[in-house]
């Protein structure tokens, strides 16, 4: 879980950490949370979402937030796109990438843990060791 606020506008939700997603958003659902930060217009130059069950979604605007993990707190704009999915928001590879999520456990010993799920669901890597690139698929 993790935290999108608006102002005084605070909002606990589910994200999903997908490395195998291109982009990071919300749904759309979790923007109307947020009327005076929802930008409906179609963001230039914006990308469209294609998921697992084929399904193609155009953006539906943008939302300009602020994203509380753990101990990570940052401002963050998401394009917005009326999907149907478990979680309310997906950080996809490119914010995972820039982010270390090392706050996210309490580690007291080095290790690494591989938890691998079906492709297109998303997955979650933890290291404190480098892994090999390209990343492992399978657990050991």
């Amino acid at each position: 879980y993790a935290w999108l606020g608006v102002g005084q506008a605070r909002h606990s939700v589910l994200c999903l950490l997908d490395t195998g997603a291109g982009t990071s958003f919300v749904t759309s659902s979790i923007a109307q949370r947020f009327p005076a930060a929802w930008n409906p217009t179609q963001p230039s130059g914006s990308v469209t979402v294609s998921l697992a069950n084929g399904t193609v979604h155009l953006p539906a605007g943008s939302l300009n937030t602020h994203l509380s993990i753990g101990a990570l707190a940052e401002p963050k704009s998401f394009t917005v796109y009326n999907v149907g999915c478990g979680a309310n928001f997906i950080l996809g590879y490119n914010w995972i990438h820039s982010h270390c999520l090392d706050f996210c456990y309490e580690v007291t010993e080095p290790h690494v843990t591989n938890a691998a799920v079906a492709p297109g669901v998303g997955s979650a890597l933890t290291s404190h060791f480098p892994l090999p690139s390209p990343p492992l698929t399978q657990p050991f």
